[in-house]
């Protein structure tokens, strides 16, 4: 096996996340192994788990930096100056965007990480967390009250795990843009913006 070059450590670990990344989409969590990751990566196993104690704290790792990916998306577009109907138009397709690159793995992973606590307790709170950053900006941005937004942000975020769900099974990309186009349009209306 080729040895990839000496990095510093956190550089080296960033590398090994999206190394196991690929790995996890290619064949799912179930089929990865610490040795296809090292592998992937160009290093040994030995060098891998000095940086992860498990296949478990990779996959964690990888669900991390995909997560926080997509949520530095997300509040770009929430801090753009633009009219908040166009800011959600922007979130909801820039998250489906970003969501629909993915393979049918990401559904197979997120079943795999519900049987693991500390993935499962990670994802709760990064739910959470885009929850109420959206929703306090539906709130500051429109006539609606906390709970309103809350549930349109949740609402919406239910379609999105349905469309990945559904994506699985029908890979038409029209069919696909014209839910995408619905959500948005929902979205209007609840904002009053669209009658």
């Amino acid at each position: 096996m080729k040895q990839s070059p000496k990095l510093p450590p956190q550089q080296r670990r960033a590398e090994l996340i999206r190394a196991a990344s690929r790995v996890f989409e290619r064949v799912g969590y179930v089929e990865a192994t610490t040795e296809n990751i090292a592998r992937e990566a160009g290093v040994t196993k030995g060098a891998l788990y000095f940086h992860f104690r498990s296949k478990e704290d990779i996959f964690l790792e990888t669900l991390k930096a995909e997560t926080e990916a997509l949520f530095a998306a997300i509040f770009k577009h929430l801090e753009s100056p633009l009219p908040p109907e166009k800011v959600i138009e922007n979130v909801i397709r820039t998250t489906f965007e970003l969501l629909g690159k993915k393979s049918n793995k990401p559904i197979e992973n997120w079943h795999q990480a519900f049987h693991m606590p500390r993935v499962r307790e990670y994802m709760s709170r990064a739910h959470r967390r885009i929850a109420g950053r959206m929703a306090a900006y539906l709130k500051g941005s429109s006539n609606m009250s906390y709970r309103q937004a809350e549930t349109l942000v949740w609402v919406v975020h239910a379609i999105a795990d349905g469309l990945l769900v559904h994506r699985c099974y029908h890979r038409e990309k029209k069919r696909q843009q014209k839910i995408i186009d619905l959500v948005v349009e929902m979205c209007k209306i609840y904002l009053g913006t669209k009658k």
